[in-house]
């Protein structure tokens, strides 16, 4: 398949976050199972299987410093952010206020 010269300039010049997101994950995953490992071997094939699997099924992880890098709102202690936390509420709310409907069986 040829690439036109823009989709070239595109995939060069765009970094993966994905990428990057699943990478960041995965360091502080084996910072915490480094301590049970026996060697260095286990630790590679390790990282190469949790990156794989996180970077496959699209998982990011975005914390807090990058967050406020990129400007967006903080979260809270539970992990919301105040829009999403809106958001929720009004749907909720939506949802509580729509009319009932009864069907009663009439003989």
């Amino acid at each position: 398949m040829t690439q036109t010269a823009a989709e070239m300039r595109d995939r060069i010049h765009r970094v993966d976050l994905r990428r990057r997101r699943a990478e960041v994950f995965v360091h502080h995953a084996l910072q915490c199972i480094k301590p049970h490992l026996r060697d260095d071997a286990d630790m590679q094939k390790i990282f190469y299987d949790i990156f794989d699997a996180a970077y496959e099924a699209g998982a990011e992880i975005l914390f807090d410093a990058e967050r406020a890098r990129l400007g967006l709102s903080p979260r809270g202690p539970d992990g919301w952010t105040d829009d999403e936390i809106r958001a929720y509420d009004s749907r909720f709310l939506l949802e509580m206020l729509k009319p009932i409907s009864v069907t009663l069986p009439i003989k």
